[in-house]
């Protein structure tokens, strides 16, 4: 557990040295000379750069050592957005988010695959994801208030001050990994196993990526690639619905009728009660499987959206403040639950398969806040909302699906356990 603790604090620093962006672009733009087409480009490339490669870094952190990786994603992220403050134009700035983006991207999956490896025991991997993740979720959380205060006090130059929180996280992580002999390539010396590691050699090795000739099974790799495939998907409309409804959350309350602090209630409630499901999901996973808990939280933000979306008349109840906390206990709880799933799909390298389900997993939210917001145009915020049904129930779909793949798998390994292989 040691090691998602350590994993868990690199995860809270870089999403301190990268979430803070947004705090700058009225200063930036007033020093460079912006526009806001320029600062939307600055966003996408920040975005792009921050998911895109994650399925390919995965790749290679699980064929070489994951720590180094992550480790070296850490530092480059936090010393290129520490210097976009300092950007004498608009050229130099794109490329230090641009770098600072792909060092968070490198990060990511190479955290993701020590912080879940078998190395150090099966049991408790999503207890382990969930401190992972919360701890991501509180840096993301903190970063505007953190970096933006050092702004405030030191002005553009404020932003070199995430450099000491990576200074920080950096050697922590590589010292209790390499201590500990996880995050190793396939090829690594042995290392003394922690006294909570798995005696089962085979599980210890498709954790950490090495293959095995059950996994090159091509029935096995069929089933894997189904299982994973349907967990992305899960993901993309997870991310789908939630940055649509963090977007046009304090929109809608307005547009209702709410006042701006209770949007600002509601938000903080559904962005606190995220990092709460995130904590729970994981270790409830551990109990009643990855499969029942993403089906069970993605399912239950059916009937929670239509719940919420009735409080249009009548705002500023508890009942609403407590069904957007439910909201968001259920879009965090899937999460960590996902890359353990993941993983679980595709164990013959599971930093491929977090980087896959994190980075492809991502990328639909901002298309699903443009469609919303083409919607709202043309048919009503309300009827926008509404139209977020169909991304849970694909997610609903996927849950199944994965449930069902998952099943197969297990009945084919008992199978081949009970004829001898």
């Amino acid at each position: 557990m040691h090691i998602a603790l350590f994993a868990g604090l690199a995860h809270f620093c870089i999403e301190v040295a990268g979430n803070f962006l947004p705090i700058l672009y009225p200063l930036l733009q007033d020093r460079l000379s912006l526009s806001f087409t320029q600062i939307g480009t600055v966003a996408l490339v920040a975005n792009l750069a921050n998911t895109a490669p994650q399925p390919l870094f995965g790749w290679w952190a699980g064929r070489t050592s994951a720590t180094r990786l992550a480790v070296v994603g850490v530092l480059a992220s936090g010393a290129f957005y520490s210097l976009s403050g300092l950007s004498p134009s608009f050229a130099p700035l794109l490329v230090a988010v641009a770098l600072g983006g792909l060092g968070s991207a490198l990060f990511h999956p190479s955290a993701a695959a020590v912080a879940g490896s078998g190395q150090v025991g099966q049991r408790r991997r999503g207890t382990r994801m969930s401190i992972f993740s919360v701890g991501g979720n509180a840096g993301a959380a903190l970063s505007p208030v953190l970096v933006g205060t050092a702004v405030g006090a030191f002005a553009l130059a404020g932003t070199l001050t995430v450099g000491v929180w990576v200074l920080v996280a950096a050697p922590l992580l590589w010292w209790f990994a390499r201590r500990m002999g996880i995050g190793e390539p396939p090829g690594a010396p042995d290392r003394p196993a922690s006294p909570g590691a798995s005696a089962h050699r085979t599980s210890d090795h498709r954790a950490a990526g090495v293959r095995t000739a059950g996994d090159r099974a091509p029935a096995k790799l069929a089933y894997g690639a189904a299982a994973l495939t349907a967990v992305v998907l899960l993901a993309g409309a997870r991310s789908w619905f939630q940055v649509s409804l963090i977007s046009y959350l304090p929109l809608w309350v307005a547009d209702t009728g709410g006042s701006t602090q209770l949007a600002g209630t509601l938000l903080f409630a559904l962005l606190a009660s995220i990092s709460v499901g995130s904590l729970v999901g994981g270790a409830l996973s551990d109990r009643v499987g990855t499969g029942a808990v993403l089906l069970g939280a993605i399912g239950l933000l059916l009937p929670l959206l239509a719940l919420l979306l009735r409080y249009a008349e009548f705002r500023g109840t508890l009942g609403e403040l407590l069904t957007v906390a439910a909201i968001g206990c259920c879009m965090g709880a899937t999460f960590p639950v996902a890359i353990v799933a993941a993983q679980q799909a595709w164990p013959r390298n599971i930093g491929m398969a977090a980087g896959t389900v994190i980075g492809l997993g991502y990328l639909p939210g901002g298309v699903g806040a443009t469609v919303v917001g083409v919607l709202a145009d043309r048919e009503g915020l309300l009827a926008a909302l509404g139209g977020l049904y169909w991304p849970l129930a694909v997610g609903v779909g996927c849950a199944l699906a994965y449930i069902f793949v998952s099943r197969r798998i297990s009945q084919r390994a008992n199978i081949s356990a009970g004829t001898g292989g």
